[in-house]
């Protein structure tokens, strides 16, 4: 399974066309296509690791502390789980 992601245009008549290098091999594949309107980002793109942490910027909380936390509590969780 591979996750593209990319911007396109929809032309005039409202009509959406793809065209993706996708490194598959030929053959039949299952597509789901996510189409949501464009909004311009504030900060970053939505796609880049700026982005994606955007929404600590404004606030007093460290991106990477914030992940390191969640990743200790998760191997924490994980180590109290029944065999």
């Amino acid at each position: 399974m591979e996750t593209i992601t990319t911007k396109v245009q929809i032309d005039s008549n409202g009509v959406l066309r793809l065209e993706l290098p996708t490194g598959l091999s030929p053959g039949p594949v299952d597509v789901v296509l996510v189409v949501n309107r464009a909004e311009k980002p504030t900060t970053g793109s939505a796609t880049s690791l700026s982005g994606r942490f955007a929404a600590f910027e404004s606030r007093d909380i460290d991106p990477i502390e914030e992940v390191r936390e969640i990743r200790r509590r998760t191997n924490r969780e994980a180590q109290e789980l029944p065999e």
